[in-house]
């Protein structure tokens, strides 16, 4: 599987939306029900699980995952990693 990770802000969603637009198969939706509130800064959706677990089983999809989410997923299910950085000051 392909996971996207990165800091706050950094450009994960973009990276995502772009993984969907190439046509990956994704493993999370644009939404989840936690973004109804802040949908509006991101239409072009988030593509982030909607709990804290790691991946139990290498699906072979695009994944966004963060902390834990990616600390608890076995390392041999991940074929590429993107880190995605950005300066503080660009994302204000």
């Amino acid at each position: 599987m392909i996971v996207c990770t990165g800091v706050f802000r950094s450009g994960t969603s973009l990276i995502m939306q772009s993984f969907d637009l190439l046509g990956f198969p994704m493993a999370a939706s644009k939404f989840i029900p936690e973004h109804d509130n802040i949908r509006q800064f991101n239409p072009n959706g988030f593509y982030e699980k909607n709990d804290d677990n790691g991946l139990k089983e290498d699906t072979g999809e695009a994944v966004k995952l963060f902390g834990q989410q990616l600390y608890d997923t076995p390392k041999k299910f991940i074929s590429k990693l993107v880190y995605v950085s950005r300066n503080k000051q660009d994302a204000i």
